[in-house]
């Protein structure tokens, strides 16, 4: 009982300086603007319609490019065609590739701007 909680008063002081010492960067919204490609569903659908709602006008730079397509494989790999290997390569990994050399000039055109990959959990659960 006397661990658990010198454990908790310690994480709650440590959860504290951290956000003192290191606090969430303050963005400005205003003229940033961010590309997700992947957002049918999920995570960049949700993200996109948020997003959308700080959307005032058009902009020739970009702030943020948001990879978040992917596609998922299910089962061993002798049960997916060579096809559907590549085709899910071609998503996953070139996908990201491509947009990102595709705007980097935007990119580069504003210093705080940055890339965000979005990589599924998939890839550590396997099966045995």
């Amino acid at each position: 009982m006397c661990c658990t909680l010198t454990l908790a008063v310690l994480l709650y002081v440590a959860y504290y300086l951290y956000k003192h010492f290191f606090p969430p960067p303050d963005i400005n919204p205003k003229d940033k603007y961010v590309l997700i490609s992947g957002c049918d569903t999920g995570f960049g659908h949700a993200l996109a319609i948020e997003l959308d709602k700080q959307v005032e006008k058009k902009t020739t730079t970009l702030h943020a490019l948001v990879n978040n397509a992917g596609i998922a494989i299910s089962g061993y790999i002798d049960w997916n065609t060579s096809e559907f290997l590549r085709k899910t390569m071609d998503v996953n990994f070139f996908g990201h590739v491509a947009m990102t050399k595709k705007f980097l000039p935007l990119l580069i055109s504003k210093r705080d701007s940055r890339v965000i990959n979005i990589c599924s959990v998939a890839g550590f659960l396997a099966p045995s």
